[in-house]
């Protein structure tokens, strides 16, 4: 077939479908390096082997495919004098078993072991292990039904005594584990979930995550000490202790006893996922059918970490709480919630920034979902570990609480009315009446600020205000820019009326220099148009 009857007939699209099929690396290779064939009786013995596919999964329970995943370098090098460590001799081990189970499969099936058995076992499926084991050694069963080799070989040896001791170890069912199973979690208050490996492991029936992807789902603090090799886990009120070397557990000066002890494998360090989120008040449940682990995390916490320190804000009782260097926590103050917190959906977030090398800047974004947001905006400006100044801003309505609280590396604080802005050291550089510099009796929220100008927003009138510090004034950019008719209609609209937000509601979308463009939409035309203003003329 010529270029052009493949492009017809969208072929390297099907190819990428079928590479998507695939369950290993080597796989993928097959699939991506498959081109058309043209010789009947070799598409006919493909046909024969993909009838025998489907009615072995036709039969039910899933094919035991195990991941293959950098197993075929090692295998290559079989005969070669290459001295294997204990790690690559487990994963010959993992390879070994997943074949076995595979053929015991098949037999237990009861199916004609044709076509497809022989390329399972063949250089089509498996071609390195098939010219590298197959054909030069002889394999028999060992006791529990593991793989061993007759040849008296000291390496020989030595590898099957591995495969048949590690037929329940750690690598294995690692090997296994990270290809068929899947991780989910849910939060009571967190809306933006953290980013994790999906990497698990399995040993006797117990499910093992990394250590810090763990803590990560279940907003834990994490020190892990190296000489003692020992991992602290850290929550305010609670704090757990898990070694790898024994299965005693601390636990707030208590000790008691675990079953299974962390795992170290790859250099990671595991931790047994039950035990742990239980500890905390959280739940892992398992979805046998689906084989999938969920994990809850039922604390009241929203959580950031920032370096080595991690700071939480319990959003039933509004505490915020601080640990640095995996010490326990400390409670940094009390903090108003926003109306129905605990009851309605939360939409929440804390941010911790770093201002110097002893001050951060913290900032908790409060929103709960009723009839319409509630929200309760703080900003804490932390000297020395310690809260120096805080501001509270309330709002509720359907428009979206639009509020910047940080520029050039200082900090905005702001009640609606009057602004605060700090420098890096704590130090209060400016102050701002918003009432006195617009003339308007209403809380405002800041959009934008800089030591030009700010644009505000009042909470009940929708629209956009600029404070011209330059010229110490205030615009309302709608007086300046609408029509005489587009005005009076945007004094007689309100924040949660759909003219507001298709129409009326402007939007500053670039700088340039001193000038600032803003863009609205016709309400006749539904062109977008554009304004500009230059700060100081």
């Amino acid at each position: 077939m010529n270029a052009s009857t493949l492009e017809r007939l969208e072929y390297n699209r099907i190819r990428a479908m079928l590479a998507d099929y695939t369950v290993s690396p080597e796989g993928r290779q097959l699939a991506e390096r498959h081109e058309p064939e043209t010789n009947p009786k070799r598409v006919r013995a493909w046909l024969n082997e993909t009838s025998e596919a489907a009615a072995l999964l036709a039969t039910g329970a899933s094919v035991p495919l195990s991941a293959m995943e950098g197993v075929g370098p090692l295998l290559s090098l079989l005969g070669k004098s290459k001295i294997y460590n204990e790690q690559e001799l487990g994963y010959l081990s993992a390879w070994l078993q997943a074949i076995a189970q595979m053929k015991r499969y098949m037999n237990g099936k009861r199916i004609k072991q044709g076509l497809l058995s022989r390329e399972i076992m063949s250089q089509w499926m498996f071609p390195v292990i098939y010219s590298s084991l197959y054909n030069r050694l002889n394999l028999e069963k060992c006791e529990g039904g593991d793989l061993k080799l007759k040849k008296n070989n000291l390496w020989l040896s030595s590898l099957a005594l591995i495969i048949c001791l590690s037929f329940s170890s750690f690598s294995s069912v690692h090997a296994e584990a990270k290809s068929t199973v899947k991780i989910r979690y849910e939060s009571r208050f967190v809306s933006e979930f953290p980013e994790i490996t999906q990497e698990m492991a399995i040993e006797k029936g117990r499910i093992f995550l990394p250590l810090r992807d763990l803590a990560s789902i279940l907003q834990l603090m994490v020190q892990w000490n190296q000489k003692q090799k020992t991992a602290t886990f850290i929550q305010p009120g609670k704090e757990l202790v898990l070694s790898t070397q024994t299965n005693k557990i601390m636990s707030n000066g208590q000790t008691y006893l675990l079953d299974v002890p962390l795992k170290i494998y790859k250099q990671r360090i595991y931790v047994p996922v039950r035990f742990v989120a239980e500890w905390f008040d959280g739940e892992a449940k398992w979805d046998a059918q689906t084989r999938t682990v969920l994990i809850k995390d039922n604390s009241p916490f929203i959580s950031t970490s920032l370096d080595h320190e991690m700071y939480w804000f319990d959003h039933l009782k509004g505490t915020l709480y601080r640990s640095t260097g995996g010490q326990s926590s400390i409670k940094l103050g009390s903090y108003k919630l926003p109306a129905g917190s605990g009851s309605g959906p939360t939409f929440s977030s804390i941010k911790a920034e770093k201002l110097s090398a002893s001050n951060r800047w913290l900032s908790m974004n409060l929103a709960v979902h009723g009839i319409g947001v509630n929200y309760v905006r703080h900003g804490l400006f932390l000297k020395d570990g310690q809260v120096l100044n805080h501001s509270e801003l309330e709002y509720s309505g359907e428009y979206p609480l639009k509020h910047m609280d940080r520029y050039d590396e200082k900090a905005v604080l702001s009640d609606g009315i009057q602004v605060q802005i700090m420098n890096a050291e704590g130090e209060i550089i400016k102050i701002y009446d918003l009432q006195a510099l617009t003339g308007i009796e209403d809380r405002m929220m800041i959009e934008k600020v800089t030591d030009k100008y700010m644009l505000v927003r009042p909470f009940n009138t929708p629209y956009l205000v600029l404070i011209d510090l330059v010229k110490k004034e205030s615009v309302k950019l709608y007086q300046r820019f609408y029509s005489e008719e587009d005005q009076a209609a945007s004094e007689n609209v309100g924040y949660n009326s759909t003219e507001f937000h298709q129409f009326f509601d402007l939007k500053l979308v670039k700088e340039v220099g001193d000038t600032l463009y803003f863009t609205r939409t016709s309400i006749e035309s539904g062109e977008t148009l554009t304004y500009t203003y230059t700060i100081g003329k």
